[in-house]
């Protein structure tokens, strides 16, 4: 099977580093050899990130950086969404309680849409904002099986 790499760059800066660290060619004779061992180790699927790498290089630190800040993240993300289940549950609750005020405000409109009386343009440009609207609360969370009962065409 063919060799999968995620980050050509990643690796071309390990590879570097591993062949021109005098640290890092112990019992190595000469730059051809450090290649080769480092050709062979990739192709076996042995490669693995050179010691000291994201110590001692600028390269290496910054993708250190990177992973410590997106896993902080993460499990900010986590935290969150844990720790506020009983806050997201009230708030699907109220936007689904906005979702029913405005789909009973979108049934008077249907229901005035067949009477003759009213403007048939003003009373279209008001269904489609309540339309919107219900879509923006689902969209939020809202629960829409809750809410379509209340939209009642009159």
């Amino acid at each position: 099977p063919p060799l999968v790499v995620t980050n050509e760059k990643e690796l071309f800066e390990e590879l570097q580093y591993s062949i021109l660290n005098p640290e890092q060619r112990r019992g190595v004779s000469s730059f051809k050899h450090a290649v080769s061992r480092c050709m062979q180790l990739l192709r076996q699927r042995m490669w693995r990130t050179p010691f000291g790498f994201h110590r001692y290089t600028e390269y290496g630190q910054k993708i250190k950086t990177y992973r410590e800040d997106q896993f902080k993240m993460h499990e900010e993300r986590k935290k969150l969404e844990c720790g506020s289940g009983k806050e997201i549950t009230s708030k699907i609750a109220e936007y689904t309680e906005q979702g029913i005020r405005w789909a009973k405000q979108l049934s008077l409109y249907l229901a005035q849409t067949k009477n003759s009386k009213y403007s048939s343009g003003d009373l279209n440009l008001k269904i489609q904002f309540t339309v919107d609207k219900i879509q923006e609360l689902v969209s939020l969370g809202a629960n829409l099986d809750s809410i379509q009962p209340y939209i009642v065409d009159s």
